[in-house]
């Protein structure tokens, strides 16, 4: 009984008050219509997929921590990136950095039919 109290009561979002590298959300938008994410997104996994025609996509990830950094093509950005396509898979990573060092890698792959 004591492990279980101990495990639901300390380990919320406060376990890395400077140290949080997640993302919140994770979307791809073509003409303001998200395309499904495989999959389904959860901050703790790092590898998506997602297929589409378009020869542009916007990439929105919104990191957990406002004072970490997202940086997608070597850029640090906030909401929204827009990005261009070359036919078959498109492969990106997006970093984020926690105001503590901490680094998180998510994968996002987008294949152009």
């Amino acid at each position: 009984m004591n492990a279980r109290s101990g495990s639901q009561g300390s380990n919320s979002s406060s376990v890395y008050p400077l140290g949080n590298a997640d993302l919140k959300q994770l979307r791809a938008m073509v003409g303001g219509n998200e395309l499904g994410l495989t999959p389904a997104f959860t901050a703790g996994t790092t590898s998506y997929r997602v297929e589409t025609s378009a020869a542009q996509v916007e990439i929105q990830a919104i990191q957990a921590d406002i004072n970490a950094a997202v940086t997608l093509l070597e850029e640090t950005y906030t909401g929204a990136r827009t990005v261009s396509l070359a036919e078959g898979d498109n492969i990106f990573k997006i970093t984020i950095k926690a105001k503590n060092g901490m680094i998180k890698i998510y994968g996002l792959i987008i294949h152009r039919n």
